[in-house]
């Protein structure tokens, strides 16, 4: 980190600032020493890491350049206060986060985005922070981390001279009653602060849990096996209801939260809020699910998407996805030739975006809607759903069954997070296998829409940033009719999708920590009333 020298006349009150004022370069929230140690964990825990050479900030929230004597007399010298993180944004010279700053606190113009420069590139210089924040912001960018990663700064208000040292106060200027005064001012916005969270808590709609849960059991090893296999979905069918022993995820304390209130605007605005979300990811899914891609997932049986998530929705499923990880919330399903852990979340019951979880909510429901976007897209290819059934009784193909399952594809009730450990001696893996298995006789055990013969489409959205070709981990697809195999890379934010009756896969040894989120997306009933 930058060196720095605190002066001695650094006390937050009856110090003294340098003689000459115009040494002081910059007016500042200064961080204490445990924000900065805070701050680099943050950013740490959004999966980001310099590269070698880089120069870690984390110091300061600049608010003036330069001040004037007028600047320097006005600026509440000394006083102690609270900023919140809104977001992180990063680019090949500098990294940042942007910051809420009271509206108390004089920021001057030239300040666009108030921020903490987390860190410089060889040659860059901090100030570049505030034009890349300009930049990134405008392209949408940047990764917002309040609601899914909170963290709150502390420090003082102070300046730094041109010899790097901090200092916190400036005689005659500021009198005790002025401090005072300024004091009161900052109490009272925290007061106000703190009466608006608590109200916000309180402000949900009725049943609003600000957690899931996850439900394992010990299993013996041939898991697929008829009897076992029917152990595995009766524990699967319990997400929403931890089976005894097992404990909840929560944000806190390991309990269960619960918040509710009877106010029928909050639930009003619940809903609202719900319902953008939920028209945000089917826009995000329609964007992805392209009449070429249907196309090749009928064709092929299985299709891989690119860019199709926003880089914060992947880093905020990632950050939270490792925090299941750290609290022991994931667990081995026991079953013989595969070695992820896993969590299951309830599709009607996400982490809430305050809690450490919550960062997995936007991911999940993007996958969710995919099997809107699917009925769609493929009610489009024939210009309507009702001369499907007729289209498959002629033509026995694979391609004809797959779009007619796309017709009526219904999203499921649960979905799993899976993480592969990263193995260098024999690598982790999961061997081949079909998600949804004709001859499989335990295909029909369990509750509807959670039964193996429900299954109809696959999606798999992966979380593995900075993959590269020698952490292995591939996912390896069989073709049809023995044609070969395909290899796909676990990239970045790529989503692959395939048919759960068709395609033979295998999750290939992994050296490297691999994430996977999966929705098993399910099939319909046809115009028999029964799922094929």
């Amino acid at each position: 980190a930058r060196a720095r020298r605190e002066m001695s006349s650094s006390a937050p009150s009856g110090g003294s600032a340098p003689a000459d004022p115009s040494r002081v370069r910059f007016l500042a929230f200064l961080l204490d020493e445990l924000s900065r140690g805070l701050l680099m964990a943050h950013v740490h825990e959004l999966g980001v890491a310099d590269a070698d050479g880089w120069t870690t900030h984390a110091d300061h929230v600049t608010f003036i350049h330069t001040p004037s004597a007028e600047q320097l007399a006005s600026f509440p010298w000394g006083v102690e206060c609270e900023m919140e993180v809104v977001g992180f944004a990063g680019d090949e010279r500098c990294r940042a986060v942007q910051v809420d700053v009271p509206t108390w606190v004089p920021v001057h113009p030239q300040v666009a985005v108030p921020h903490v420069t987390v860190s410089c590139a060889p040659g860059a210089r901090a100030v570049e922070s505030d034009a890349m924040l300009m930049r990134k912001m405008a392209l949408g960018e940047i990764v917002f981390t309040r609601e899914f990663m909170p963290l709150t700064l502390k420090g003082r208000f102070g300046g730094v001279t041109m010899v790097d040292a901090r200092v916190y106060a400036k005689p005659g200027v500021m009198d005790a009653d002025t401090r005072t005064a300024v004091a009161a001012v900052v109490q009272a916005d925290a007061a106000a602060d703190a009466a608006d969270a608590a109200a916000a808590a309180h402000a949900c709609a009725e049943n609003d849990v600000a957690a899931t849960h996850v439900c394992s059991k010990a299993l013996p090893a041939n898991a697929r096996k008829p009897v076992l296999r029917a152990a595995l979905f009766a524990w699967l069918t319990q997400a929403g209801g931890v089976p005894p022993g097992n404990e909840t995820l929560s944000g806190g304390d390991g309990g269960e939260t619960r918040v509710s209130c009877s106010s029928t605007s909050t639930r009003k605005e619940k809903k609202t809020r719900t319902a953008s979300r939920t028209a945000l990811a089917f826009e995000l899914a329609s964007a992805a699910v392209t009449p070429t891609a249907v196309n090749d997932l009928c064709r092929d049986g299985f299709v891989v998407l690119d860019d199709v998530f926003p880089p914060d929705t992947l880093l905020a499923a990632r950050a939270s996805a490792e925090h299941l990880l750290a609290d022991g919330k994931m667990r081995h399903v026991g079953q013989e030739g595969r070695d992820d852990a896993v969590a299951v979340l309830d599709a009607e019951n996400m982490p809430s975006s305050a809690s450490r979880y919550g960062g997995l909510a936007g991911a999940a429901e993007a996958l969710l809607a995919f099997p809107e976007a699917l009925r769609k897209r493929s009610a489009e290819k024939v210009g309507t759903s009702s001369t499907s059934s007729e289209r498959v009784k002629k033509t026995a193909s694979s391609s004809a069954r797959t779009h007619d399952r796309l017709l009526r594809v219904q999203p499921p009730s649960r979905l799993m997070l899976a993480h592969y450990p990263g193995d260098t001696t024999r690598g982790a893996r999961y061997v081949p296998h079909l998600d949804n298995d004709p001859d499989d006789p335990g295909r029909n055990e369990g509750e509807p829409g959670l039964r193996a013969r429900d299954r109809a489409v696959t999606a798999i959205l992966y979380l593995n940033q900075n993959w590269e070709e020698k952490d292995g981990g591939c996912l390896r697809v069989s073709l049809e009719n023995n044609k070969g195999e395909v290899d796909i890379a676990p990239a970045w934010g790529r989503v692959v999708l395939f048919d759960c009756r068709r395609i033979v896969h295998e999750v290939r040894p992994t050296d490297a920590k691999r994430w996977a989120l999966t929705a098993w997306i399910v099939d319909g009933p046809g115009e028999d009333g029964e799922v094929a």
